[in-house]
């Protein structure tokens, strides 16, 4: 059930939802990019072995593998991409009813979470979603703004009617209230109105050094891993490395943010509720 404004906002409030509706939107463009840049790194390596196929010494196999495990992955980017712009209703929206979960899974690739209370998501501060979990299944009110699709784009793509099913089609919810757990306009006036922003350099500068990493590792990799004697599980170990790599950097990054704001040892999900 949704009632629609139970109160008026306060600037920090609005601050905050309009860069969550800025960040909703820009996500799509995000994924679109990347998305076409794996298909052309993949059809730069394709074009590689067309004219330089000497070089593979016989690991056509593993090379061709690599090229589509890339060219799937930046597909993939590209679909998740095709999403409506949204519109940002500046009054304060009230969700209540059962909470319900949707779990999207890919065999090639990580489950994704989604909540909802109605056909409305629940768009939660960055790291969140943990809180939904604590109450999957029952009754939960939450407060914030909602987002609505600007234009009603239809398809025939089996994409399309299984966001239909799940309910992604309907309006959003930018919560700014969540029980005792999340007061954004507390935590704003505590921490201030770039405390996000923070947040949000850490996780663009761990992208950033994983797509550069990325990049460099394909590079040697294609001048030199594809003729060492075992060139995919090379590739592999170089992409967990990668990964390793960002997770000690974001790691890194978050400590000295704490440390430079005076956060003490309390955690960002402990700072969400605005006491701390």
């Amino acid at each position: 059930m949704l009632k629609e404004n139970p109160g008026l906002l306060s600037f920090r409030e609005i601050h905050y939802a309009v860069k969550a509706h800025r960040n909703t939107n820009l996500a799509a463009y995000f994924l679109f990019f990347a998305g076409v840049f794996l298909i052309l790194v993949s059809v730069a390596f394709e074009l590689f072995m067309l004219f330089d196929a000497r070089r593979l010494d016989g690991q056509v196999i593993g090379a061709s593998l690599i090229i589509c495990l890339i060219a799937f992955f930046g597909k993939v980017l590209i679909n998740t991409s095709r999403t409506c712009k949204y519109v940002l209703h500046k009054e304060r929206a009230l969700v209540q009813g059962p909470l319900r979960k949707v779990d999207i899974s890919h065999p090639n690739g990580p489950t994704a979470s989604f909540y909802f209370i109605g056909n409305c998501q629940l768009i939660m501060p960055p790291e969140a979603d943990c809180f939904c979990e604590l109450n999957v299944e029952k009754y939960t009110e939450a407060s914030g703004v909602i987002l609505t699709r600007e234009t009603t784009r239809t398809s025939n793509s089996s994409r399309f009617k299984i966001s239909q099913t799940a309910g992604f089609d309907g309006p959003k919810l930018v919560v700014l209230n969540y029980y005792d757990r999340i007061d954004i306009d507390s935590l704003l006036r505590r921490h201030g109105l770039s405390y996000f922003t923070y947040l949000l350099w850490i996780r663009f500068t761990t992208g950033a050094i994983f797509m550069i990493m990325f990049g460099i590792g394909l590079a040697w990799f294609t001048s030199t891993g594809l003729r060492l004697t075992y060139p995919t599980a090379t590739f592999i170990g170089l992409m967990v490395a990668n990964c390793i790599l960002c997770w000690v950097v974001d790691v890194q990054l978050e400590n000295w943010v704490c440390k430079r704001k005076n956060y003490g040892d309390t955690t960002h999900l402990e700072r969400l509720s605005g006491k701390v």
